[in-house]
């Protein structure tokens, strides 16, 4: 009886997933995000191609790749690790502090 009264309830209205970009802040947020990334993946698409016409080899592709993967997944290893052993609120505040 007590999920009739639960399931009957109007009152509440239904959450949208889109709900949150009625937030101007966090439409500025996803608005931005988004150019920064598709300006990232812009420069890494404009470095491969200027080294391929410079060495004319494929494997240079490849390589320009590797010089931005291999340190990021360094990094972020390396964060994850530093994350575990350090007090959290600690490194929240210096993080804000930055």
């Amino acid at each position: 009886m007590a999920s009739e009264a639960i399931t009957n309830n109007k009152s509440v209205p239904e959450a949208s997933p889109l709900d949150a970009l009625l937030i101007p802040e966090f439409r500025f947020l996803i608005t931005g995000r988004f150019l920064f990334i598709m300006g990232l993946r812009m420069m890494s698409t404009l470095v491969g191609w200027w080294i391929y016409n410079l060495t004319n080899a494929p494997i240079a592709i490849g390589i320009v790749g590797l010089s931005e993967f291999i340190p990021a997944v360094s990094l972020a290893l390396y964060a994850g690790h530093v994350i575990d052993i350090s007090e959290k609120k600690k490194l929240m505040l210096t993080g804000v502090g930055l």
